[in-house]
């Protein structure tokens, strides 16, 4: 190869190279779908009475458990599996919040969701929201006849859902998950 043809040659791969950074610069890799952000833009009422929106909780992997103090058993439960999670952790368990989201707002008082939900962790918060919100949210990613089975969601620190749970699922399981999340995000 003649010396021009070589520098002809580096020539075009360096432009071609500088012609991608370019292009790849002006085209941004869109997020997540607006989809995978369930309640976004959905007011709930805490246990304590303050208003709270999901994107309050950035920054920390969001546990969001969908019931009603009337349909859980009194034992056995998936609140207790998440405390037990949430002990597996150790000191990463501030990072991770769990949110109890009420889908019978009408009989799950505030004061009755409050005991309830403390008794597995005090760190837990219930909530109360729109009912019509509250059922779409809690439906995702069912089939249509799993309708009384709302999954357990798991949302990233940076509000995304991330992983849904059968309503049963073990200590250990939710805590090698939840571990997992909380490991660097990269941008």
């Amino acid at each position: 190869m003649r010396r021009s043809e070589l520098v002809f040659a580096a020539s075009a791969v360096l432009a071609g190279a500088l012609l991608g950074w370019l292009v790849s610069g002006a085209i941004r890799t869109p997020g997540p779908p607006e989809a995978v952000r369930p309640l976004a833009g959905v007011p709930l009422t805490t246990h304590t009475g303050e208003t709270v929106w999901v994107d309050d909780y950035r920054g920390k992997v969001l546990v969001v458990v969908f019931g009603c103090v009337s349909c859980w058993e009194s034992g056995g439960s998936v609140l207790d599996e998440l405390a037990r999670a949430l002990r597996r952790l150790d000191e990463r368990a501030d990072e991770v919040q769990v949110l109890v989201v009420s889908i019978d707002p009408q009989r799950d008082a505030p004061d009755w969701l409050a005991a309830y939900v403390t008794a597995f962790d005090p760190r837990f918060v219930g909530a109360v929201g729109p009912p019509e919100a509250i059922r779409r949210a809690a439906a995702f990613g069912l089939a249509p006849d799993d309708s009384d089975a709302a999954p357990v969601m798991v949302l990233d620190q940076r509000g995304y859902l991330r992983l849904l749970f059968p309503f049963r699922v073990s200590a250990p399981s939710l805590a090698e998950d939840l571990a997992a999340l909380l490991r660097p995000v990269r941008s």
